[in-house]
């Protein structure tokens, strides 16, 4: 609730914007500079060509149509425009640990439009960090898991699919070496979790990903932090990052 001096942030969704222009002091704005469409439930902002560049979700890995390379290249100039001393914050549907197709793992997201911008987010070159709920990481929860077309052949109708962040163009080992990261995933104890310690519930999903993240040589000590919520829920966050981001960020 602190008034903050002197930031310049600019964000793709309306919600945001409207609690940054009321708690920030600086300059905020819009990027995309575009109006959001009212039709998206998540208030997301995007461009025309996003929209228009628009493919079913996936049935396998495939590579992108030039009207998408086209439509994020657009992207990654409106957010390189916001100049090199930046950090982008983000936000997933989930991160797949288990999907029998490799390519499919990692991040995922709701909409097409979605999948173009968070993949222009990783090839800015800019410190990324995306935010998760335990529910969007640990495959025991619904939300973690990745509903692609390769389940069915044929879309059912309302059933929500998702789309791989990475793909052929930019595969997820390689963004966890080339692009500054961390992954920040918050959790706290569920109801049958009372006898668990809130430290095991993070190292357990430090260990979820470790098969996927380990090997790309990211920190899992990078950071962590316990909380007292409201009515004495526990809680906590960890952070784990690439070679990059920690050069850039020290401990």
């Amino acid at each position: 609730m602190n008034r903050q001096q002197g930031w310049r942030v600019s964000t793709n969704n309306a919600l945001s914007l409207f609690q940054l222009l009321l708690f920030t002091d600086g300059e905020i704005r819009r990027n995309p500079p575009v109006a959001p469409d009212p039709n998206d439930p998540y208030g997301a902002i995007f461009t025309l060509k996003c929209k228009q560049a628009y493919e079913e979700p996936h049935i396998e890995p495939r590579s992108l149509y030039p009207k998408e390379l086209e439509a994020i290249q657009e992207i990654i100039s409106l957010l390189k425009s916001g100049g090199d001393r930046q950090i982008i914050l983000a936000t997933a549907s989930g991160w797949d640990t288990k999907h029998p197709v490799s390519a499919f793992r990692g991040p995922h997201v709701g909409s097409h439009p979605n999948m173009l911008f968070k993949r222009a987010i990783f090839m800015t070159g800019n410190p990324v960090v995306i935010f998760l709920p335990r529910h969007k990481v640990d495959p025991n929860f619904r939300e973690a898991g990745f509903k692609c077309r390769s389940d069915h052949q044929e879309i059912e109708p309302n059933i929500s699919y998702c789309y791989p962040v990475f793909g052929e163009e930019m595969q997820l080992f390689d963004a966890l070496l080339n692009t500054p990261l961390a992954l920040c995933i918050g959790y706290e104890l569920e109801k049958n979790e009372h006898e668990v310690g809130i430290r095991i519930v993070g190292e357990k999903l430090k260990n979820l990903l470790r098969p996927e993240l380990e090997n790309a040589g990211l920190d899992f000590e990078y950071a962590a932090k316990e909380f007292i919520l409201e009515a004495g829920v526990q809680a906590g966050a960890i952070i784990i990052a690439n070679e990059k981001f920690c050069k850039l960020f020290p401990r």
